[in-house]
């Protein structure tokens, strides 16, 4: 109980926070009470009675800023077991006033209206059950403070945190069984408000209720809850293969406590059998009946992994789990899930193919497992004779084939499968045994254990295989002869006589049913030839060499299967030499008429390079007979190929024409016969000409034009057939004694040719005739003369403009050279527009255009003395626009603002329809007409408007056409110069004491300069003494005051017209530098860290004041905006955004006096929180664990976001549970966790289900 006198002497905590702070104060704090016994400051620590919750109380209370406990959320106290130095935090559970533990520490009158200022105690709580026994020490303690935020209150001393002891305390909750027994549990406690019950006994699956009694101020108050207590179930698959010899399926259990998910860690594992009796069935060599307690050995070394035999002497498959309850006070109840199977029904083996022809055609015989699971066997092996089995994890399905009949053997290239042939014709069987593979643990021996079935076998049956087929084809280059000679010589073949190489005689296409067939080629002379072919079907090339034509050259083939050689097929080919397909060439010439008999050279033989060779020995003998092409009638009797090659054909006298024949040569065999096979040369023309004389005329394109007059004359054969017959065609002309002389192209080469080019270099005319020779018989013939005539042209000029101004008579005119005698002829070739024409036949053309278009004109002339020849005509065309000039106006150029009385230059351009550089047969001209009516003639101007003016106009017309006119005009806007009565000189102090920063700017009120368009004003100055312009320019900126005072500016202004006038400033003063001397600091609970949003505590000491002076106020700018005042010794400022800011602090006196201090804060973004998601597997579904942590602050809150079935849905937990029915249905997508922090700084992460 606090004393009266105890109770004043508080009173001067209160005149503390009031403002009254001694330079000595500091935090006070001390926990040093546990359960109301003291603890600190003794020699020996003191025991704590045994009770429910284990108390602590303590208190903390900084005596220069008033700060204490604000609120008990985050706090917490930690206390060391100083026998094992495991460390307890214990929260803190409420904050109570404890004005009698600071009584010592302070001085002054209090009453109890004021206790609540002194509220610095605090209290942590723990159940006493929850620590085990033993020697404490009070380590840390961390209270949320009203001012500091999260502080560690300093108990360094002895006198500060206390040391007590512990005895063994008794539990206050019990476990109450539904028959009403009741079991003591213990507590341990493992994380902030979180304790683990122990020391119950093994419980089997029932409904309990859990018990609390704790001490009250009435006496003892008893809580209860109900509890249904269900152990997890752990289920062991076991695989129990139905097999003869098997030693048990050995199942590793590794049960884990489900308190803490750690490995069920014991030498033996008690459990009792709850379910029903299985006569059959023995674990670890027990059998299985209901209510057998047996025990579980852990692997040696091994800790966690109990080794379980299981066998079962059943030969029905069946599935028997096997229920066992653990005997322990934590852990799964285990069920063995067995499953006994027969591997007979789970390997299938088959045959690729039902039957097969023998030794020739492969099959596979194949092993499957079909219906394997991982709780009965997932792979399947094979087992053979003589080869080591590997060692298995599990239970393996296996088979083992018996004897393997011939020609099938093990697949190198597939598991469990035979690959090959059949070895008889009829059933063949191939046997084999189903079981399992096995490693046995205990021995580590791998042994194959068969099916209590037995062997089971495959047939498959065997087939003769089908018989080998030969089927001949020549070779393609002797189709032709094959196909006219094969009926002559009945059951033969035919061979290229080649006396330097083989030749091809074709291919025997070998076709079987199967691959791998080997073929044989006896050639004359017992030469043999094999290939060997691995598909089914084949071309086999046939190559043999004859030397002798009309020979017989025997080959014999054989085919037969290389895995069965006792499956022949043969054929017996007769080969006739044939000599090589010659070529057959006539002479490139010949030499034909009508007067004489016609003779035909040519050859046969092989053409090699650019010779033809003929060898009799492999040739053989050939006769020629001449045919026509066309028709194929024979020319000629047949003669005899000399053995060189060549032959000669007299045809006989021909009559005159064209023939197409050709040389047509067959070969003669041994015996005399004619083959039907026969050789064509090309086809030539065989030309007979005539003898007879040969007419022709003349003919030219023109016989008369300009001089020189160049003509083509053509002589033209009457009969073209004779055309051919003209030895040369000769050319003369008409001399003035009428005699004809030859045309020479040179002195001594006469003109020949069918054309002649003539030209009559001056005007007048020359006579011209050909004369044509037969080159058979001579007779000559000569053509009717052709006169050409040249005459002269007239050469002259057309003047006449190119545009013309439509309405007005045109003029075109004629120049020709002087003595020229010609006549004219003038037409308008553009339809209508037109009127007034004149002077059609003469030199001088006049119209009237009556359309705005183009006029086409045409003249033509000709000379006096010319014959009537279109040639003799010059014919000229001209074009003449015809426009109305007046259609486009005149552009008028310059200024359009205007200031009234001042003169101005203006300046017209004249335009036009067409360009300048046009030939034009008018001139437009133009004159300006001002407001006042005045004309003034000309393209420029200057002008002086008047107020009230508005448009200029520019007329322009035709010269010699005033009255018709065109008119452009220029508006524009008249202003008249005002000068504004009004000037200003605005000023703002930046900074008011020496060095002072004043900021000027010059004003008109009312009046915008811009409405004196660009007229230059002179700014000038009138600065006091000490005042000079730091930035700026005339009109705004900056000046700088070198002294204390007051001050007022002047300034002058004036324009280029006279006008002046003189503008001062308001008054300003500045004060002389500061003298007031203080100290600041900003403290934050972060370090040397700010971030925003956030508030901060500044605090500022007076150190020295002018003499006399006093105290008034303290200003707070930041960023030099004034965000509050304070009279204490310190405020708080708040940042909502990050950035750089000045908090400047300014005391100002009473005197007027004033003192700065400027800190520069850099705020910074709150940190973004980080987490690191831990995911759990558990019976119940997966248990997602974030462990988050940010560098300032602390974690707020975090929120779970996701999709349930497609509805979104919202959970704040500290951890997150995706339950097995989620998962197996896949109900649960797009999850994502939120995280935020004191500061309000957020992180957003999308979680993946691993």
């Amino acid at each position: 109980m606090i004393r009266k006198h105890q109770l004043s002497q508080i009173a001067v905590a209160i005149s503390l926070v009031c403002g009254g702070v001694p330079a000595h104060a500091a935090l006070v704090a001390g926990v040093c009470e546990v359960n109301g016994i003291a603890v600190c400051g003794g020699a020996s620590a003191p025991a704590i009675p045994a009770a429910g919750v284990l108390t602590i109380r303590g208190y903390a209370f900084d005596m220069a800023t008033n700060d204490r406990p604000n609120e008990p959320a985050g706090g917490f106290v930690i206390v060391r077991n100083e026998d094992t130095l495991v460390s307890y935090k214990l929260p803190v559970q409420r904050i109570e006033a404890r004005p009698d533990l600071i009584v010592d520490k302070i001085d002054g009158e209090i009453t109890p209206e004021q206790y609540a200022l002194v509220n610095s105690g605090f209290i942590a709580q723990v159940f006493s059950a929850s620590l085990p026994p033993g020697h404490y020490t009070i380590q840390d303690v961390r209270l949320s403070m009203r001012v500091a935020g999260m502080t560690v209150i300093p108990i360094a001393d002895a006198d500060q945190r206390g040391s007590f002891k512990l005895p063994d305390a008794n539990s206050p909750f019990t476990l109450v069984k539904a028959d009403g027994t009741n079991v003591p549990l213990k507590m341990t406690r493992t994380a902030p408000n979180t304790v683990n019950a122990t020391g119950y006994p093994a419980l089997r699956d029932d409904n309990f209720e859990i018990r609390a009694s704790l001490p009250g101020v009435g006496g003892e108050v008893v809580k209860s809850v109900p509890f249904a207590y269900k152990r997890p179930i752990l289920s062991v698959p076991v695989s129990l293969p139905i097999v003869e010899g098997f030693p048990g399926t050995t199942a590793k259990i590794s049960p884990t406590n489900p308190l803490n998910n750690r490995s069920l860690d014991v030498a033996e594992i008690p459990v009792v059998i709850e379910s029903a009796t299985v006569e059959s069935m023995e674990i670890n060599g027990t059998k299985v009946e209901q209510g057998t307690a047996m025990k579980l050995p852990r692997q040696a070394n091994l800790a966690g992994l109990y080794p379980t035999v299981v066998k079962d002497a059943g030969t029905v498959e069946s599935m028997q789990p096997v229920k066992l309850w653990v005997d322990l006070p934590d852990g799964p109840n285990i069920i063995m899930a067995t499953e006994r199977w027969d591997p007979s029904s789970k390997i299938m083996v088959k045959s690729s193919k039902d039957s097969a022809a023998i030794k020739v055609e492969d099959i596979d015989i194949s092993a499957k497992l079909e219906g394997g699971t991982k709780e009965t066997c997932s792979t399947l092996s094979m087992v053979r004779t003589g080869y080591m089995l590997s060692q298995t994890a599990g239970v393996n399905c296996a088979i083992q084939f018996g004897d393997l009949p011939e020609g099938l053997k093990y697949n190198p290239y597939a598991s469990n499968a035979l690959r090959g042939s059949l070895p008889v014709v009829g059933a063949n069987v191939i046997d084999y045994t189903p079981g399992v593979v096995y490693t046995d643990p205990s021995t580590r021996q791998t042994a194959f254990y068969p099916s209590r079935k037995g062997r089971s076998a495959v047939a498959v049956e065997g087939l003769v295989p089908a018989p080998i087929a030969l089927a001949f084809k020549n070779d393609k280059l002797l189709d032709t002869f094959y196909a006219k000679n094969a009926d002559q010589y009945p059951g033969k073949n035919f061979a290229t006589v080649d006396r330097t190489q083989a030749r091809a005689l074709g291919v025997m296409n070998v076709k079987g049913g199967y691959r791998e067939i080997m073929t044989r080629i006896v050639y004359p002379g017992d030469v043999v030839k094999e290939v060997f072919s691995s598909v089914a079907e084949s071309n086999v090339a046939l190559i043999m060499q004859a030397t002798d034509p009309w020979e017989s050259y025997p080959v014999k083939v054989e085919s037969w299967y290389q895995r069965a050689p006792e499956f022949k097929t043969e054929q017996s080919l007769d080969f006739i030499g044939v000599p090589a397909t010659p070529l057959v060439d006539l002479e490139k010439a010949f030499a034909s008429h009508d007067q004489a008999d016609t003779v035909i050279h040519g050859q046969v033989g092989i053409p090699k390079g650019t010779q033809i060779v003929f060898d009799p020995a492999s040739m053989g003998k050939w006769q020629v007979v001449i045919r026509e092409d066309k028709t194929n009638n024979q020319l000629s009797a047949p003669v005899a190929v000399t053995e060189d090659g060549t032959f000669t054909v007299n045809m006989g006298r021909l009559t005159a024409g064209t023939r197409y024949v050709v040389a047509e040569a067959k070969m003669i065999s041994t015996d005399g016969l004619v083959t039907n096979s026969s050789v064509l040369s090309k086809s030539r023309a065989l030309i007979t000409a005539a003898g007879e004389r040969i007419e022709a005329s003349l003919s030219s394109r023109a016989t008369s034009g300009k001089a020189p007059f160049v003509q083509t004359i053509n002589a033209n054969v009457k009969n073209s057939k004779m055309l051919a017959n003209v030895k040369a065609v000769s050319w003369e002309f008409l001399q003035a004694d009428g005699t004809w002389a030859r045309v020479m192209r040179s002195e001594t080469v006469e003109q020949t040719g069918i054309n002649f080019t003539a030209q009559v270099a001056e005007a007048g005319s020359v006579t011209y005739r050909a004369v044509l020779t037969n080159k058979y018989s001579g007779a000559e013939f000569s053509t009717d003369p052709l006169t050409l005539t040249a005459f002269d042209v007239p050469s002259f000029r057309v003047t006449a403009p190119g545009v013309v101004q439509v309405g007005r008579p045109v003029t075109l005119e004629v120049q020709a050279d002087d003595g020229f005698d010609a006549a004219y002829t003038w037409r308008i070739i553009t339809t209508g527009g037109y009127e007034g024409v004149s002077g059609e036949n003469s030199a001088s053309f006049t119209f009237t255009p009556t359309e705005i278009k183009n006029y086409a004109i045409e003249v033509k002339g000709r000379s006096a003395s010319a014959p009537d020849n279109p040639a003799a005509d010059v014919t000229k065309t001209l074009g003449v626009k015809a426009v109305n000039p007046l259609a486009a106006r005149a552009s008028i150029s310059g200024p359009t603002y205007l200031e009234a009385g001042k003169s101005y230059a203006f300046k017209a351009q004249i335009n036009d329809v067409v360009p300048t550089t046009a030939q034009k047969a008018y001139k437009v001209l133009g004159y300006w007409s001002l407001p006042d009516g005045t004309r003034v003639d000309g393209t420029e101007l200057q002008f002086v408007p008047r107020p009230e003016d508005k448009v200029l106009s520019y007329y322009t017309y035709v010269e010699g056409y005033p009255e018709e006119t065109t008119v452009a005009t220029l508006p524009f806007k008249t202003w008249a110069y005002n000068w504004p009565q009004d000037w200003k000189i605005r000023v703002s102090a930046l900074q008011t004491d020496v060095p002072a920063v004043i900021k000027y700017q010059v004003e008109t009120p009312g009046f915008d300069l811009k409405t004196l368009n660009g007229e230059p004003l002179t700014y000038t100055w009138s600065l006091p003494s000490g005042i000079t312009r730091s930035s700026g320019n005339d009109v705004a900126g900056n000046f700088t005051v070198a002294a204390q005072g007051t001050y007022q500016l002047a300034l002058q202004v004036s324009d280029t017209r006279g006008n002046v006038v003189n503008v001062y400033s308001d008054e300003f003063t500045i004060l002389p530098p500061a003298t007031v001397q203080t100290q600041a600091s900003m403290v934050s609970k972060y370090g040397e860290s700010y971030y925003a949003p956030g508030t901060y505590y500044i605090s500022l000491k007076i150190s020295q004041l002018p003499r006399g002076d006093s105290f008034l106020r303290n200003d707070v700018l930041i960023n030099g905006a004034k965000v509050g005042e304070f009279t204490g010794s310190g405020n708080y400022v708040s940042f909502t955004d990050p950035g750089n800011y000045e908090v400047l602090l300014r005391t100002i006196t009473k005197a007027g006096n004033y003192g700065e201090q400027a800190l520069q804060v850099n705020v910074q973004e709150a940190p973004r929180p980080q987490c690191e998601l831990k995911q759990t597997t558990s019976i119940s579904g997966l248990l997602l664990t974030p462990v988050c942590t940010v560098s300032a602050g602390y974690i707020k809150s975090l929120t779970w976001t996701y999709d349930l079935d497609g509805v979104a849905q919202k959970a704040t937990s500290k951890t997150f549970l995706v339950t097995k029915a989620w998962l197996a249905a896949n109900r649960v997508s797009n999850l994502r966790l939120t995280i935020e922090s004191d500061l309000g700084a957020k992180s957003e992460e999308p979680v993946l289900i691993q």
